[in-house]
């Protein structure tokens, strides 16, 4: 199939392109928008992956590597977008008023503010949320996040061990500031 891809994704045949953006669209942008928290930002990076992978299906290697190949840009794209704007807003006010404490289900089954959330992955640094994420939210073996962030398994494993280790900390911290907030009112 990684050969039509190349075949069928030259300009002009977008037909098997079209299947991938069907595909994986969806997934990407839930991935990157947990990483930059803003709706439309993670929108702009999500076509972007795509612009991308467009541009550079040829050097696609095999079926199996598509998925870590999007996730590899996609992740690039964030992380140049942050070093670009040095940091990314964690949430608009609009945001903030709309979203507070909006439950979500964390990945041990605990339900957890959504708010809280978004502040303790924008604590982490970039990597480890990415790590992270790809790991607990996408699914992805410690090998094949170690594809997508071009490490080791082994490196994998321990930045996604220390991230759930420093999330877990940011979440609690600010779980404890923000209910001392709530207290103070």
């Amino acid at each position: 199939m990684a050969d039509e891809l190349g075949k069928e994704s030259k300009p002009g045949s977008r037909l098997a392109f079209d299947a991938i953006v069907q595909q994986y669209q969806a997934r990407l942008a839930r991935y990157i928008l947990r990483l930059v928290n803003d709706q439309e930002l993670a929108l702009d990076l999500t076509q972007d992956t795509f612009v991308s992978a467009f541009r550079n299906i040829h050097t696609l290697r095999s079926e199996l590597a598509l998925s870590a190949w999007l996730y590899r840009i996609a992740t690039n794209l964030v992380i140049h977008a942050r070093a670009k704007n040095r940091r990314l807003q964690i949430q608009s006010l609009a945001n903030l008023e709309n979203s507070r404490h909006v439950a979500v289900e964390a990945p041990d089954g605990m339900v957890m503010d959504r708010e809280l959330v978004y502040e303790a992955l924008s604590q982490l640094s970039r990597e480890r949320a990415a790590c992270l994420l790809l790991h607990v939210q996408e699914g992805f073996s410690y090998d094949e996040v170690a594809t997508i962030m071009c490490t080791t398994p082994e490196a994998a494993r321990k930045r996604i061990a220390r991230a759930k280790e420093q999330f877990r900390l940011y979440y609690d911290r600010n779980a404890e500031k923000d209910a001392a907030n709530y207290a103070v009112r």
